[in-house]
């Protein structure tokens, strides 16, 4: 078995990559008294910058809620994840476990004028939009969108953290990481996972 920091993933343009295709996040802030506060939102990488920047938007209530702007927060970014059997690696002894791909993003958010706030909903819709044949453009209705931005806060994390993890078979020779590749991509397998066999291989090569 590894040591924990060999699951550590360093690799800037692969972590920036993942942001892009795993754009859902969750919002998660500490709180004076009380469980912890846990919101999710969608994150766009900011343009301006070549770090992990990113933006994001959520209601003004959410914002008050957080205490957003006040104090550090962290947005976890969740890659392909899912369920390993030990059946998939063959003799053992093996105990079940999972493979997975995570980013922890924490620092304290920037607040965004309504103005930017607004630039951060037009992209983050085009984002979305930009896959489907015929994308669905803001621009016909930016006037009722803009109202609707009077009710959202937009802010910008320029992270002071980052813990990125990689978990994805490499404590297991080749030949084993082949078959949880094969069986995750087994139409039969009631766990197969064709976005967590890609990252395995490609994790792997």
């Amino acid at each position: 078995m590894l040591d924990e920091a060999a699951y550590r993933f360093d690799d800037l343009l692969a972590q920036r990559a993942l942001v892009r295709q795993h754009p859902w996040a969750l919002l998660v802030s500490g709180q004076d008294d009380g469980p912890p506060r846990v919101s999710p939102l969608s994150v766009v990488l900011d343009q301006a910058e070549s770090d992990l920047t990113v933006l994001s938007h959520l209601a003004k209530s959410d914002a008050v809620a957080h205490d957003l702007g006040a104090r550090p927060v962290c947005l976890v970014v969740q890659g392909p994840s899912g369920y390993i059997s030990p059946d998939w690696y063959g003799p053992g002894p093996y105990v079940p476990t999972c493979d997975y791909v995570t980013i922890h993003l924490s620092g304290v958010p920037e607040l965004l004028d309504e103005a930017t706030t607004f630039e951060v909903i037009r992209r983050t819709a085009d984002q979305f939009e930009a896959i489907r044949p015929r994308p669905w453009d803001i621009a016909p209705v930016a006037e009722m969108a803009r109202r609707i931005t009077r009710f959202t806060t937009g802010f910008r994390l320029r992270p002071s953290a980052v813990q990125a993890k990689a978990k994805l078979s490499q404590d297991k020779p080749p030949e084993v990481v082949a078959r949880v590749v094969r069986r995750l991509r087994d139409p039969g397998e009631p766990y197969a996972n064709e976005a967590l066999a890609s990252a395995v291989e490609a994790f792997n090569a």
